[in-house]
């Protein structure tokens, strides 16, 4: 088991505090999501195919929050959004380490 330690060495613990919140909230629901889908949806594509999923948050994010576009997010939240572009940044980076089943 691996445990966060927040400890203050960034200077601003509250700051690690809530980033170590943020990281185990997606952690949690990277779990359920891989009951769901299991490794092959990423494995598939790999590397490549997080970033053109990234891509499409990036895209998604932007209308919301340049274009005044958030309510057209009707079925995914803006939270929901930012938590799976650091999904498939960290699933993208473990693809590129060779961490990721094919």
């Amino acid at each position: 088991m691996i445990t966060i330690e927040v400890n203050g060495k960034s200077g601003n613990p509250e700051l690690e505090q809530h980033l170590a919140e943020t990281m185990q909230e997606y952690f949690l629901l990277w779990q359920k999501k891989q009951a769901s889908y299991g490794p092959g949806n990423i494995g598939a594509f790999g590397e490549r195919g997080c970033l053109i999923r990234g891509y499409d948050k990036i895209q998604r994010l932007k209308r919301a929050l340049f274009e005044d576009q958030e309510e057209t997010l009707e079925d995914e939240k803006l939270e929901d959004t930012w938590l799976d572009l650091l999904g498939y940044a960290a699933m993208g980076l473990m693809c590129h380490r060779g961490q990721w089943e094919e």
